[in-house]
């Protein structure tokens, strides 16, 4: 087995809480900005909580909204640049964010 794992530049994973009626305009989106983000991760998720706003009756039942969760490490400063063309394109979306640093990644082969 042979891996390959790097800490020599500063990087972030950067996690966007989507609406599921967004999913594959934000994946058509980021696969767009390649130079930026170079490649993620998605899955699909559930939001509660006191800001959820919910996409139908069944979800407002059941307290819960459907959402894709898209992942990818990158440079801090790409991803303060995708998240500048994310508010430019889809302010009021509801899309949620966080950034954490990336102390170690890597592929393990």
């Amino acid at each position: 087995m042979t891996s390959s794992i790097s800490s020599a530049s500063p990087s972030a994973l950067l996690c966007l809480s989507v609406p599921v009626a967004l999913d594959d305009e934000i994946a058509d989106f980021l696969r767009s900005h390649s130079t930026l983000i170079s490649g993620f991760t998605s899955v699909s998720a559930n939001g509660m909580g006191p800001n959820s706003i919910f996409g139908s009756v069944m979800e407002q039942v059941q307290g819960k909204s459907r959402r894709q969760l898209f992942m990818s490490e990158a440079p801090i400063a790409q991803i303060d640049s995708v998240l500048t063309l994310l508010n430019d394109n889809y302010r009021g979306a509801d899309i949620h964010f966080w950034v954490t640093p990336v102390l170690k990644s890597g592929s393990l082969r």
